[in-house]
């Protein structure tokens, strides 16, 4: 959230010196790398429930990971071999 918080605010700053759309894709890449945080705290917190032995709660982690569809992330398609090898019967 903090990392959200300063992007916006980067980018009314910026705004009337680069205009709104410069502005704009300001705050598009700094939405996509809080997506991407959030990818690789719900990969390795799905790690952490393993180590604990919550199988639950980590599948469930790995989803959330894989849910945010970002495929070129090394956590994101970690998830996925996670996922499969919990999943099989």
């Amino acid at each position: 959230m903090k990392t959200s918080l300063a992007v916006l605010v980067m980018c009314l700053c910026a705004a009337p010196a680069f205009g709104a759309t410069e502005a704009e894709d300001a705050v598009n890449r700094g939405n996509a790398l809080v997506a991407e945080k959030k990818c690789e705290a719900h990969f390795y917190i799905g790690e952490l429930y393993l180590l604990r032995g919550d199988k639950a709660r980590a599948v469930q982690s790995f989803r959330e990971c894989v849910a945010g569809g970002l495929t070129w992330l090394t956590e994101c398609w970690s998830a996925k071999a996670e996922l499969e090898r919990l999943e099989k019967p």
